[in-house]
């Protein structure tokens, strides 16, 4: 699992050089979400942080006023909407009611290259239906053998010696019209039938 991704801090003294002097870099560039970090050096003081130009469109702080004591350290989130180019705007710090003003340059990038979390039941349902689909498919006349009962070539045989002893003893019957003649060939009828029961049972 990986950690969540720390913030940039833009860094803004207060009170170090004079009375409500704010000390900060010209330009701060970031990817994402940031924070500013308000370090108090002296006297009380009340700051206002005004974010303007594009930044201010895409930009959100729990709030825009502070409050500070001597010796206060305090840091101020700034959520940043999903950007997919670069954008670029000021922050104006402003302190001792408006009377002192410092302008920072900033310039917000898109998030790359994160790590992406996943479920792993989206996983496991995700390779269910890629092995199910990446199985070649069985061609039709596959499938439709094995679904049409098959007869081995023995018994084929004896069926086709059955059925002409059969018409032979028929035929026998009719024309020679002798009972022995019939009875042999019904002996033969039985011997073959009997031979198919055998191969089918084996």
């Amino acid at each position: 699992m990986s950690r969540a991704r720390r913030p940039e801090t833009l860094s803004v003294a207060l009170n170090r050089d004079r009375l409500n002097g704010v000390s900060a870099p010209d330009r701060f560039e970031c990817a994402g979400g940031f924070r500013v970090g308000l370090d108090n050096a002296d006297s009380p003081v009340h700051v206002h942080l005004r974010f303007e130009g594009p930044l201010g469109e895409i930009v959100d702080t729990t709030a825009s006023n502070h409050y500070l004591e001597p010796g206060d350290r305090m840091f101020v989130d700034v959520d940043v909407v999903e950007l997919d180019a670069p954008v670029a705007g000021t922050l104006t710090v402003v302190t001792g009611h408006g009377s002192v003003e410092e302008t920072v340059r900033i310039t917000v990038s898109p998030l790359t290259g994160g790590p992406v979390e996943v479920d792993p039941a989206v996983t496991e349902r995700a390779d269910a239906d890629s092995e199910s689909t990446d199985s070649p498919a069985r061609p039709l006349s596959d499938r439709v053998a094995a679904t049409v009962p098959t007869t081995d070539t023995g018994t084929l045989v004896v069926g086709g010696f059955a059925a002409g002893a059969l018409a032979l003893a028929v035929t026998a019957q009719v024309t020679v019209a002798s009972t022995p003649v019939t009875l042999g060939l019904a002996a033969v009828l039985a011997a073959v039938v009997a031979a198919g029961y055998t191969l089918r049972a084996g």
